[in-house]
């Protein structure tokens, strides 16, 4: 951890020239660490491999949008350790007014071994920068924004039209695993989005053991909103934190390999047109240590249940507490 702070303090002073590099050894340095309290394995044990390597990236380089098209490959390593860490999953946050649940997702399928993924996938899966990817790219939107509730013994999961992109009926059933839900199209009035369209299924749930199955797709990067993910290929799909970890190394990775393209890209007379698009990117990643806290807090399992109990700490909202684990564990 220590190691992580001083990568990621080094970035704030350092050259735009070498930010990401000095950023994605502070993710590696992080992950690292969850990968250790989460398996409580020695230091000795870890992979050596970062869990990425890069593909063919000199073509990408000749297409009108740069390294969109490059691409990564997985291998065995810090990547597939910090996803097995996390259970390749995380918490997701459901509206019960007036209180809170807070539900560890069933695991989505990890990628392989091999799979391959483009810059450009990444970007589009992650929700903190996708007003900006869309309008930098015109690519297509793999998320939705989805308020989660549960509601007269449902679970509701209703997905917010943005920029004219939102999920359909047939998809949004099997990105939930709803086969049997209802699905359900309005219009809402939000004060800070009038008049915008949204479509929901609803889920009968005999108990909130059972809303973990329908969220192996919801990624929550912050508390209270959702975002529906579409996966990669085969149905595999990866949490935030390792979504994060994927864009930092290919862009630690675009600096230590390709620097005179990079320190093109930066350049104010030659700019990318991009480039707020990777300076956004550099923004989440800046905050991976506040990701590994989430997920060093987080239940160890998808076996959970919620219990009446309350944490005398908490504001009162509910708990989500393995079975078994006790109030001293929490």
């Amino acid at each position: 951890i220590a190691q992580g702070r001083a990568y990621f303090a080094a970035s704030v002073e350092a050259d735009e020239l070498v930010i990401p590099l000095l950023q994605y050894y502070g993710v590696l340095a992080f992950s690292r660490a969850v990968i250790l309290f989460r398996t409580r394995v020695r230091e000795s044990a870890l992979k050596k491999s970062h869990g990425l390597c890069v593909g063919d990236w000199s073509s990408a380089f000749s297409s009108p949008h740069r390294f969109l098209s490059a691409d990564l490959r997985v291998e065995t390593g810090t990547f597939t350790e910090l996803c097995g860490a996390v259970s390749n999953t995380e918490v997701v946050d459901i509206d019960c007014y007036p209180e809170r649940a807070y539900v560890r997702a069933a695991s989505a399928p990890m990628l392989a071994v091999g799979e391959a993924v483009t810059f450009g996938e990444v970007l589009a899966r992650m929700p903190q920068i996708r007003d900006l990817y869309r309008a930098a790219t015109g690519g297509e939107l793999k998320n939705w924004e989805s308020r989660i509730r549960s509601e007269n013994g449902a679970l509701v999961i209703d997905v917010i039209e943005n920029d004219n992109s939102i999920v359909d009926g047939s998809r949004l059933r099997e990105l939930t695993a709803g086969a049997d839900g209802r699905v359900e199209e309005d219009i809402h009035r939000y004060a800070e989005i009038p008049d915008v369209r949204s479509i929901a299924i609803r889920l009968r749930c005999k108990s909130p053991s059972e809303w973990a199955g329908h969220l192996s797709n919801v990624r929550a990067p912050s508390k209270y909103v959702g975002y529906l993910t579409e996966p990669f290929s085969a149905g595999a799909n990866v949490p935030t934190i390792a979504i994060a970890f994927m864009a930092a190394y290919m862009l630690g990775m675009f600096v230590r390999y390709y620097p005179s393209q990079w320190a093109e890209t930066v350049s104010r007379r030659t700019g990318d047109p991009l480039l707020p698009v990777v300076r956004a990117v550099n923004g989440v990643i800046a905050g991976y240590p506040s990701m590994c806290l989430d997920a060093l807090a987080a239940p160890l399992s998808v076996e959970s249940e919620l219990r009446e109990s309350r944490d005398p700490a908490s504001t009162g909202d509910p708990v989500l507490v393995l079975e078994g684990e006790t109030e001293e564990d929490r």
